[in-house]
């Protein structure tokens, strides 16, 4: 897959969206996931994606609406959501709970949140689950389902030489059995892998 830019001019209002150059041989193809920043270029970025396929398409900070929203859920792309994304229900709707990823980093920005601290996924795991009549529990263990299906289908667990060392807030929610019945443990997302202590 080529790569994009989206570019913005420090003039409000104005972006332009221009492909990369493309090279005369290609780079091997190394597994791999994509976080997508698509501010002022949804459209285009689906366009991109569109043309040339590939799996482990994360849209970050998605400001689709419903029928773009829609095209990026066909084209296969996964939606990392933060607090803010969470309040907007249409696009709760549009996105199905298998494509759901939580953004780690978004909370040191956002001062609504009781707590803008980068990790802190609990406020939007709340209100998944009020989206969605669920637990939070349940939401966790569903976003670990779907990353490690992500890391499966786009093999990128065959990459790290370290582990993945995610950190739990609490026992009660760690992914382990969920995540486990895919092949993968939390602690590299490798399969069969130790879950760290």
């Amino acid at each position: 897959m080529s790569q994009w830019t989206a570019n913005r001019p420090h003039s409000a209002g104005s972006s332009t969206f221009s492909p990369a150059p493309r090279t005369p041989h290609p780079a091997p193809r190394t597994p791999r996931n994509a976080s997508i920043h698509s501010y002022a270029a949804c459209e285009q970025v689906l366009d991109e994606l569109e043309r040339a396929p590939a799996p482990g398409m994360v849209l970050h900070w998605w400001l689709g609406d419903l029928a773009l929203t829609t095209r990026a859920v066909s084209l296969g792309c996964y939606f990392s959501l933060n607090a803010s994304a969470v309040r907007k229900t249409a696009l709760l709707e549009a996105i199905p709970l298998d494509r759901v990823l939580t953004e780690t980093d978004h909370p040191f920005g956002d001062h609504s949140s009781g707590r803008p601290l980068p990790g802190n996924v609990a406020p939007v795991e709340q209100a998944l689950a009020r989206h969605h009549p669920t637990t939070p529990e349940n939401i966790r263990q569903i976003v670990w389902r779907n990353l490690a299906k992500l890391v499966r289908d786009t093999r990128c667990a065959a990459q790290p030489t370290r582990p993945v060392s995610p950190r739990f807030t609490s026992a009660a929610m760690s992914p382990t059995r969920a995540a486990s019945r895919d092949g993968f443990l939390p602690g590299s997302l490798t399969p069969g892998a130790a879950s760290p202590a």
